[in-house]
């Protein structure tokens, strides 16, 4: 009996730990089902009709990709990922142009325009891919707290919450000043170095503002920061 017992126990334990695992890798970044599967059309286009230059292999693939986008543009995007939800939604408008514009290379049976709308279209997939799988997490998390700051706090001039956020700024610049580019972007390295300078100022600057009631200059500041922060995301283009 006790070892019945104690077998259940372990069963829940398990069971429970599995959860909770699950919930920590959901918790990690955004689940986008709908963007994998995208996936299974997007390889074709570009890894064999795009380098063959096979336009009617890209107009057969057309009507999947289009049906996979409109399951695509309908996804659900996690509530709790607000912070990436906006340039989610930017991402997703563009892909749809480029369909129609891919569509339009299709009718009026331009080739070339329609390679160069494949090669688009596999540009925005990538772009979306990036969204919800950053290539520099710390950069990523830097811009959680910004996100709140520069879309929240500072319109609505909550000049506490944002002087409260000043550690937070502190604690994730230090970590991108640790942070490990990808291999792709070793050529990018002393640009991201140059930028991150920058960023780093920018919020020393802030910081040095902490105790500061000149809403001017705490505006400004903050307005740095984002200048810096979208320059710096910008190396990995």
């Amino acid at each position: 009996m006790q070892r019945v017992i104690c077998s259940s126990l372990l069963l829940i334990l398990i069971a429970l730990f599995s959860a909770f695992a699950q919930e920590e890798r959901k918790a990690s970044k955004p689940e986008i089902p709908e963007l994998r599967e995208m996936h299974h059309f997007i390889h074709p286009m570009w890894h064999d009709a795009y380098p063959a230059k096979d336009a009617e292999q890209l107009k057969e693939l057309y009507p999947k990709l289009q049906g996979q986008y409109e399951k695509l543009k309908s996804a659900p995007f996690p509530e709790q990922w607000e912070d990436k939800k906006l340039h989610w939604n930017e991402g997703v408008t563009q892909m749809g142009k480029t369909l129609q514009d891919y569509k339009q290379a299709m009718d009026d049976n331009d080739a070339e325009q329609l390679l160069v709308a494949a090669r688009t279209l596999h540009d925005d997939f990538e772009g979306l891919m990036m969204i919800i799988n950053p290539p520099i997490p710390e950069l990523d998390d830097f811009h959680k707290t910004l996100y709140y700051v520069y879309h929240d706090y500072l319109p609505e001039k909550n000049w506490e919450m944002l002087k409260a956020s000043i550690p937070e700024f502190e604690k994730k610049v230090q970590a991108l000043q640790e942070a490990k580019l990808p291999k792709w972007m070793e050529s990018n390295k002393q640009e991201f170095t140059s930028s991150l300078h920058q960023l780093q100022e920018a919020v020393d600057d802030l910081a040095s503002l902490k105790d500061s009631q000149d809403e001017e200059a705490l505006t400004t500041a903050v307005e740095n920061i984002h200048t810096a922060y979208v320059n710096l995301e910008g190396c990995m283009d």
